[in-house]
């Protein structure tokens, strides 16, 4: 796992990515879109269109609150896709350590049955999650290799 001080969502990134990550909950609204009013999650949303909260809920619904791919955003010629990560089970409630590691592993079956070699990831549970990013680097450090890259501001 690395780690780098830069914008997720900026050109830089999203030209390199194979793979680039939010943090997510399980929480779908009646309209069937999932929860993503806040964070991370909101810029994804904000940067990518309601397609992105759709197909969230849509797989929430359908497969549980894991760690999924739930879209593909084209930079270019580039295919980039776009994966939601939960670190929550419900938006109102702090980030659990245990669905980060949970998640965590899950990114790294995906990136090995995909292939993926460039995945950025925000630092997870440390904003509306209220989790320390010293605790959850450690658990992380355990299960993510140098395929993924976590991002920060």
């Amino acid at each position: 796992m690395k780690e780098i001080c830069f914008d997720i969502l900026s050109d830089t990134i999203l030209k390199d990515a194979d793979a680039i990550c939010f943090t997510s909950n399980g929480i779908v609204k009646a309209s069937g879109e999932l929860t993503m009013g806040a964070g991370v999650a909101k810029q994804f949303k904000e940067k990518f269109g309601a397609v992105i909260a759709r197909n969230a809920g849509t797989l929430v619904k359908r497969n549980g609150n894991i760690c999924q791919a739930v879209g593909i955003h084209y930079s270019g010629i580039k295919k980039i896709n776009i994966v939601a990560f939960p670190t929550k089970y419900h938006w109102k409630n702090p980030s659990d350590l245990g669905l980060i590691k949970k998640s965590a592993k899950e990114l790294m079956a995906l990136v090995d049955k995909l292939g993926w070699t460039k995945v950025y990831l925000p630092r997870l549970g440390t904003g509306m999650g209220n989790l320390q990013w010293a605790v959850v680097k450690a658990e992380l450090e355990k299960i993510l290799d140098d395929r993924i890259t976590i991002t920060y501001l």
